[in-house]
C-alpha cells in the first residue's frame, strides 16, 4: 500500500516518513503531491502536537485539512513522538487496510482506549507536560 504524509511545517513529517520506509512494514511512501483521488493511499496527516505552533502553522494545517477534504480524501492524523508517533502511525495505516507483516503486527500495542476521548488524562498530562 502506498502511505502519503501531510503536514505543516515542523510537524515530523520527513522524520515519521524516514521512519516508516526502514520499518519492516513493506509500504510505500508516496509524495503528497502524487496523489491521485480514487488510487489506494493511506493519507496521514500529522497533528501539531509536537510543541507549540508557531504563527502560520495553524493556519497551513487549516489548509492541508481543507484541501484534503475538497479532494475526498480522508485522513488518519498521528500525534505522538519518536516511537510512539512511528507505532501510532503505523496503527493508522492498519486502520486504512493495509496488510502487514505479523512482525509489524505483533508489535502494535494500543495505548489506551481513550486515545479519542478530550478528557483523556494522557493527553491533559501531556499538555501540562509541553508548558
Amino acid at each position: 500500500m502506498k502511505v502519503a504524509i501531510f503536514g505543516a511545517r515542523n510537524t515530523g513529517k520527513s522524520a515519521l516518513a524516514q521512519a516508516l520506509s526502514h520499518s519492516d512494514s513493506g509500504l510505500e511512501i508516496s509524495e503528497p503531491a502524487s496523489i491521485i483521488a480514487g488510487l489506494r493511499h493511506c493519507v496521514l496527516l500529522m497533528g501539531l502536537d509536537l510543541r507549540p505552533p508557531t504563527p502560520g502553522e495553524e493556519t497551513q494545517d487549516a489548509h492541508l485539512r481543507a484541501g484534503l477534504s475538497r479532494a475526498g480524501l480522508a485522513c488518519q492524523v498521528v500525534y505522538g513522538s519518536g516511537d510512539f508517533r512511528l507505532r501510532n502511525a503505523l496503527q493508522a495505516i492498519f486502520r486504512c487496510g493495509a496488510p502487514v507483516s505479523e512482525t509489524v503486527q505483533n508489535a502494535w500495542v494500543w495505548p489506551c482506549d481513550k486515545c479519542s476521548d478530550p478528557d483523556c488524562e494522557h493527553r491533559l498530562f501531556g499538555r501540562l507536560l509541553g508548558r
